[in-house]
């Protein structure tokens, strides 16, 4: 199981600091198989939250999540956080868990803290 926390800007989602390649996209790199067409979910929940749950928030490919070739996952933090907002406008730290189904398989990728910054 791999540890991996991801901090961005809340207010300016996109910015150039924690992010690659395009705007408000965080590309997390896996293994060099190509990932395309594979089912990928990140759950997200608060902080201080039971990780067995329900999430404050499931992405899929449909909401922010997109494997990729090269074992390149796309995490799409502007869509990302738009639905945090609608749970809470103020809470700054949240808990990830993200899969990818390998063959029909959920295999975990990583998991950690999603932390949003309000400055």
């Amino acid at each position: 199981m791999r540890t991996l926390n991801i901090t961005y800007s809340a207010l300016a989602p996109g910015t150039p600091e924690t992010f690659t390649a395009d705007v408000g996209k965080y590309l997390l790199e896996t293994t060099h198989h190509n990932l395309t067409g594979n089912a990928a979910t990140m759950r997200i929940w608060r902080n201080g939250v039971a990780p067995n749950a329900s999430p404050s928030h499931t992405a899929t490919q449909a909401t922010g999540v997109v494997p990729g070739n090269a074992g390149i996952i796309t995490i799409d933090l502007v869509t990302i956080n738009t639905a945090l907002n609608l749970v809470s406008t103020t809470e700054a730290v949240w808990h990830y868990s993200l899969e990818v189904s390998h063959t029909g398989v959920p295999v975990h990728i990583c998991s950690g803290y999603l932390i949003r910054t309000f400055n």
